[in-house]
């Protein structure tokens, strides 16, 4: 061997054994200090999806997985209120449908939920074209099916459903802050309050059409991963859309009605209930029709509760002792409202 392949070998030798030393002190992180099991307890924008943690084994009715629409429109203590149901949201911002996939397996660990909703607007990335055309051949429907499975997204939420430390590494600053992170309140249970009201015209956004928004191949191929769990697991399944104007439409709604009918579930699509939940565009939203606000999540939760407990024979475990606590946490809620009013903060996430 001559001295300048030694040389080449000895630096390989070095690269691996850096490579390799990396990746275990990834897991030992993502293992010992950045872990699932304290995400609740911490100020990050995971936190809020991980407040199942506190609660008790097995306590949760409803598990509704999605993004930040999921967890601006959903307050679990108004369904309670409502129906004395016992429900969470595993939601973040801009939340995928792969990465609720492996949240739910981390909720099935301490949970076992006899429904789990599955909030659509996660399953497509972009807002509606409205001036769509939907009479594509079948060799440009083939070629974006080729881009949809060369997604970068994919690797993104694989990584980090191996190594916590990517999702949680902004922990070490929440050690910094005041203690409100580990004595976190559980009235949340998933939702991001936000009394911001920021009116608009709706439109006509709603109009009905014939047309049917596909989704994308990883999207399709991620619920069906959690449909596929969740029928393992005797959970039944509510595809579930709330009230959204500028990422909705009714192409949209085709195509998830559809799929719930080919699936055997039920799809509810609060965006064709405006009129009965009375919904106001002046009032009831956050950011001017893409998020609603405590004024309007108020009214669909209400409702939300209510369709749970009736559709799917839930018990309704107001006055049940053992879940006695949820009354103080609608206390804390009404609390943190009176807060919110008298101290407003610009927090609205994406």
């Amino acid at each position: 061997m001559t001295k300048t392949t030694k040389k080449k070998l000895i630096g390989a030798v070095k690269i691996l054994a850096f490579l390799l030393a990396f990746a275990v002190l990834l897991e030992v992180f993502s293992r010992c200090v950045f872990t699932v099991k304290d995400a609740a307890k911490y100020n990050n924008k995971y936190a809020n999806a991980y407040s199942y943690l506190l609660e008790p084994d097995n306590s949760l009715q409803v598990a509704a997985f999605g993004n930040s629409d999921l967890y601006s429109a959903i307050a679990p203590t108004v369904a309670w209120t409502a129906a004395g149901v016992t429900s969470t949201n595993v939601a973040s911002p801009l939340q995928s449908v792969r990465q609720s996939y492996l949240m739910l397996q981390e909720l099935l660990k301490t949970q076992h939920p006899a429904v789990v909703v599955i909030e659509t607007d996660m399953l497509y990335k972009e807002a509606p074209d409205r001036g769509r055309d939907y009479s594509l051949e079948a060799g440009e429907k083939a070629l974006d099916r080729f881009f949809d499975k060369t997604d970068p997204d994919l690797l993104d939420d694989f990584i980090k459903s191996k190594l916590s430390v990517f999702v949680f590494h902004d922990k070490w600053k929440a050690t910094f802050k005041s203690s409100a992170g580990a004595d976190r309140d559980l009235y949340s249970h998933g939702y991001h309050l936000s009394l911001k009201v920021k009116p608009f015209e709706p439109g006509d956004f709603m109009a009905p059409s014939d047309n049917v928004d596909d989704l994308a191949y990883a999207e399709a191929a991620g619920l069906q991963d959690m449909l596929d769990l969740c029928r393992e697991e005797g959970i039944q399944v509510l595809l579930m859309e709330v009230p959204t104007t500028n990422s909705w439409s009714y192409e949209r709604h085709n195509a998830m009605a559809q799929l719930a009918q080919e699936q055997g579930i039920d799809f509810l699509d609060f965006n064709l209930l405006w009129d009965e939940l009375g919904l106001d565009a002046s009032h009831d939203f956050r950011d001017a029709g893409n998020h609603a606000n405590y004024y309007g999540a108020e009214k669909v939760s209400a409702y939300y509760g209510t369709y749970l407990r009736d559709r799917y024979g839930l018990e309704d475990r107001r006055g049940d002792p053992a879940y006695a606590y949820w009354d103080d946490t609608v206390e804390n809620f009404a609390e943190a409202i009176e807060e919110e009013k008298q101290n407003p903060h610009n927090n609205d996430e994406a």
